[in-house]
């Protein structure tokens, strides 16, 4: 049963300053760029977009039996930075908040 997640959002600046409207997903994903290091073999990555079509937010899941590959994936975003190719890529606050067992937790 997966009752783990960790969740976090990403923008992409564009050249007005204004955050850039993606058309779905996969423009998000391209517009982006995630770099070659983010493995998304790890739990069970999922895409949606907010606010107006101008967040991409992962939310990654895992089951219990996960623990340490949900402290990886959390310790790459947030410590070491998996990074985007695009410098105007840009996660939308240094959180990243996750569940546990239902709980939501912000680290």
């Amino acid at each position: 049963m997966a009752d783990r997640e960790i969740r976090f959002a990403i923008r992409v600046r564009g050249a007005d300053s204004t955050d850039v409207t993606f058309t779905d997903v996969n423009d998000a994903k391209t517009k982006i760029e995630f770099n070659n290091l983010w493995d998304w073999t790890i739990g069970a990555p999922g895409f949606t977009l907010e606010d107006s079509d101008k967040r991409l937010v992962i939310t990654w899941v895992f089951d219990e039996s996960q623990e340490d590959e949900m402290r990886f994936v959390n310790d790459k975003v947030r410590i070491t930075r998996w990074q985007f190719n695009s410098t105007q890529s840009y996660f939308e606050s240094a959180e990243c908040n996750y569940k546990v067992g239902g709980q939501i937790i912000t680290s």
